[in-house]
């Protein structure tokens, strides 16, 4: 009986682990990034917080990034303490459960049934500490793997040695495809399974989806961080890994929320990396990511200084410089992975409105959790636990009244559509 009891304690635990053991810890280790964030923001612009009366507003946005946090954590506390009890109740309640069958309709072994249930509530007892502790062990291991993924997937970009194909890409000219694809981390249950999904040419299409759904997972395959463990991504109909990875990856601009700003000047900034860049394309690709106008009342335009890590610039304008970097690269495939949930509300419709420009003649890909940064996409990707639940656009999803209209409406995001 106490191995049947471990047997299904220690499955039922893997089930909380993996399906809300690691929600939680992604969703601590976000609120924590938040924090982190906002934490740089008020360290490099503490003279801008005073000036203009700012601090309430710092205040205010910490003090809610610290509640997301202790909400996480008090809930994967909560977990983590809730199979010992679940195993102590289930125990009380199968022993007396037994006393009252015996009792009722066996009364005359009561007696010599007593042995037999303290033999089990010793061993039992014996047996509890060893499960309680791998249940939390288990649960924590879970509860801390998306930091180790996140660390994995930025050291993999170094470390990688996925094979390329022989194949030169001139141009992308149709979709990317996403056919009956399959991933899954190293060592986990699978992130995707069976996904069939497009992203065509010059449009706009956002991936929706609660934390740990899978969205920066798809954007990792797009640009071939890792392979699909099963099924194909197709460029133009022909398999990813036949193309030549620096063939393909020349043809994507990549914005992060975490954007990478060097000590020199904002001409060096966008020009990183390039060589022979005229000021005219810098000026351009400046305009298009609506930065020219604050880079020209800079002290010394172009040719001012930023700081390290760009600290003498707000976070909207280090991210319209990071979206002038990779708009001057001419790609044709910009992707923005969380690049405005850091940002306030004017740097955000500043951001949103160079999307907006780039789209025209771009092909988009928005991963965001405001409502408002995406309301305009071509097309909503929704995905929940590494399912696409619906795909269609802001309008016709809300009209629909699904799963994309439960999920914003849950998170008191939803807007009315006239």
């Amino acid at each position: 009986g106490v191995v049947v009891i471990g047997v299904v304690f220690y499955f039922f635990t893997g089930k909380i682990s993996r399906k809300i053991s690691y929600f939680l810890g992604k969703g601590r280790m976000e609120a924590a990034q938040d924090q982190n964030i906002l934490i740089n923001e008020m360290i490099n612009g503490i003279k801008q917080i005073k000036v203009f009366l700012g601090e309430k507003r710092w205040v205010s946005g910490f003090h809610k990034a610290v509640n997301r946090y202790f909400k996480f954590s008090k809930k994967d506390t909560m977990w983590l303490n809730m199979p010992l009890s679940a195993l102590e109740i289930f125990a009380l309640v199968s022993l007396s459960s037994f006393l009252i069958f015996v009792r009722k309709f066996y009364p005359q072994s009561l007696t010599s049934n007593v042995p037999l249930l303290a033999v089990f509530a010793y061993a039992f007892q014996r047996v509890m500490p060893s499960l309680s502790l791998i249940s939390n062990l288990r649960m924590q291991i879970m509860s801390n793997l998306p930091v180790v993924e996140t660390l994995y997937s930025v050291v993999n970009e170094k470390i990688s040695h996925l094979e390329g194909g022989s194949k030169a890409l001139d141009s992308f000219n149709e979709k990317i495809e996403f056919r009956n694809v399959y991933f899954s981390y190293p060592g986990r249950a699978e992130v995707f399974k069976d996904i069939s999904v497009s992203f065509e040419k010059n449009r706009c299409i956002a991936i929706v989806g609660a934390s740990g759904s899978g969205k920066t997972t798809m954007v990792n395959l797009i640009i071939r961080l890792f392979d699909p463990t099963k099924g194909k991504i197709l460029i133009d109909g022909i398999d990813i890994k036949d193309y030549k990875r620096e063939s393909w990856l020349s043809k994507i601009g990549f914005v992060s929320q975490d954007t990478f700003i060097f000590h020199a000047s904002v001409q060096d900034n966008i020009a990183f990396g390039l060589e022979d860049v005229s000021m005219e394309d810098i000026k351009k690709a400046a305009m298009t990511a609506n930065a020219h106008e604050f880079i020209s009342n800079l002290s010394e335009g172009y040719d001012t200084i930023v700081g390290e890590k760009g600290m003498k610039l707000s976070g909207g304008e280090r991210q319209r410089i990071a979206i002038a970097r990779a708009i001057l690269r001419n790609p044709q495939v910009l992707i923005f992975d969380e690049a405005t949930s850091a940002l306030d509300n004017i740097s955000q419709s500043l951001i949103q409105n160079a999307i907006q420009k780039i789209v025209k003649d771009h092909t988009v890909i928005l991963i965001a959790h405001r409502l408002s940064t995406i309301v305009n996409a071509d097309k909503l990707i929704v995905l929940d636990r590494g399912k696409i639940k619906e795909v269609g656009s802001h309008h016709d999803l809300i009209a629909k009244k699904g799963f994309y209209w439960q999920l914003y409406d849950k998170e008191g995001d939803l807007i009315s559509v006239g």
